[in-house]
């Protein structure tokens, strides 16, 4: 066999912009250096920016902030004149990705670039520079073989003001929901309502899901579709089984399959979870997260890995790919703007990409006081900031801590006794957190600046 050897001519030159200050609005601005970087030429591979000298936290380029407040910096890139930018190369495909060195010698976690904005640096501070590197993977093949002309991509870099984040919260309202029927929070839509699946004790077949308005009246209220299988066989009655995609549709979980159904309760297809029966299947998925990218992630309590999958083709069986390696296995799961959390049973916090990259590991200690003993309950916050509700048993209450870079952060909450027995919490686009249900009642609590 004739083997041939792909030269790219010009394998890729990656625009990051002039290099000069540019003031994007207000008091905010960022300038860039250098303003590009010819990946050069060469056969079919990767390429890099960085090289075994660059010290932690050091990078090729470098992202100032010339402004005069804390700013989010977020990244994305576009394709080429003949190519298509991918999560890997394939034929006519290239992929980059960028990282900051960790550990001088040892090459980035590589995150990837993508067609839309992703979160490159949080909270960077004026005059404080961001520095990172980028890997390209060019095409497997590219067509025509004999391809010549100069591929480049704009690598656009924005910076947003750091929004302020609530420091507190205040018990604002509280709402008994229910007093003889089962009821799990299933999350907040665009406008803010409350969605909560209600089921009755005495059948689990005669399920219902209330919409409630954040004034507390119950705008609507429909059945859960048979098909979705909600009997004694199949119910979990965890507190993370349910949320709602980023096309509005409602999402439930049971031992058995995921129900789908649109914004105002239409059946629009089950997903099989592989377990055939609560009852003799040993391994089944306890939680469910949407992200924004239309996947939908699923942990099993006790397994090391995270399945993903876009839940597109009815009646199928979840499992489109897998990722994590978390050891102790997956005892929560949230799904923010960016990233992927697991928490496991040794107080670790797991973050990986939306598609699965490997990001770092947030290690817990349960001697810190801004570290729960255990967690019941996870969700974001309008700015895709992790939080966490756990129990404290120093003083029997319940806490909210927030994730702050690499950092739990203590929020100051009411005094919430555990014996309360709350389970589920939500946010909405407002920043008001919702926790319940307790004793059929939900606890609505707001942000305080």
């Amino acid at each position: 066999m004739k083997k041939k050897f792909l030269m790219i001519l010009a394998a890729g030159v990656f625009i990051l912009g002039t290099g000069l200050p540019e003031k994007i609005y207000g008091d905010v601005g960022i300038s860039i250096n250098p303003g590009s970087w010819n990946a050069g030429t060469g056969g079919v591979g990767n390429y890099t920016s960085w090289n075994s000298g660059t010290p932690a936290g050091g990078g090729y380029f470098s992202v100032s902030n010339i402004g005069n407040q804390n700013v989010d910096l977020k990244i994305r890139a576009a394709n080429t004149q003949n190519w298509t930018l991918a999560p890997a190369p394939a034929l006519n495909q290239f992929s980059l990705r960028w990282g900051q060195t960790a550990t001088a010698g040892v090459q980035p976690v590589w995150a990837p670039v993508s067609l839309v904005d992703s979160a490159l640096s949080m909270s960077l501070s004026p005059a404080v520079d961001y520095k990172f590197d980028l890997k390209f993977q060019s095409p497997t093949q590219v067509t025509p073989p004999d391809l010549s002309a100069l591929q480049q991509t704009p690598l656009t870099v924005t910076a947003a003001p750091a929004p302020v984040l609530p420091s507190s919260y205040t018990i604002t309202g509280e709402w008994q929901v229910s007093i003889d029927s089962g009821v799990a929070i299933i999350g907040a839509d665009t406008q803010n309502n409350l969605l909560l699946l209600f089921w009755d004790f005495e059948g689990f077949d005669k399920a219902s899901i209330k919409r409630i308005s954040p004034e507390g009246a119950v705008l609507n209220e429909f059945p859960v579709p048979a098909p979705c299988g909600w009997d004694r066989r199949q119910i979990t009655l965890r507190d993370n089984n349910n949320d709602i995609d980023a096309d509005g549709n409602i999402l439930l979980l049971t031992a058995t399959r995921v129900c789908k159904l649109d914004a105002v309760g239409n059946f629009l297809g089950i997903y099989y979870t592989g377990c055939d029966d609560i009852q003799t299947c040993s391994s089944y998925p306890y939680y469910l997260s949407a992200g924004p990218n239309g996947y939908v992630y699923f942990g099993v309590s006790g397994n090391e890995q995270i399945t993903m999958d876009s839940l597109t083709i009815p009646f199928s069986t979840i499992g489109s790919n897998t990722f994590g390696n978390i050891p102790g296995g997956v005892d929560a799961l949230q799904v923010t703007n960016d990233s992927v959390y697991a928490y496991d049973n040794r107080a670790n916090f797991y973050e990986f990409g939306l598609g699965g990259d490997f990001k770092r590991v947030l290690s817990g200690d349960i001697q810190n006081d801004v570290w729960p003993a255990g967690v019941t309950s996870t969700s974001k916050d309008p700015f895709g900031n992790l939080l966490v509700l756990g129990g404290f048993n120093r003083d029997l209450t319940w806490r909210i801590v927030r994730l702050d870079g690499a950092e739990f952060k203590m929020l100051t909450t009411p005094d919430m006794d555990l014996n309360l027995g709350v389970v589920g919490m939500t946010a909405d686009l407002t920043g008001r957190i919702y926790l319940g249900p307790s004793d059929g009642k939900i606890l609505i609590l707001s942000p305080q600046y």
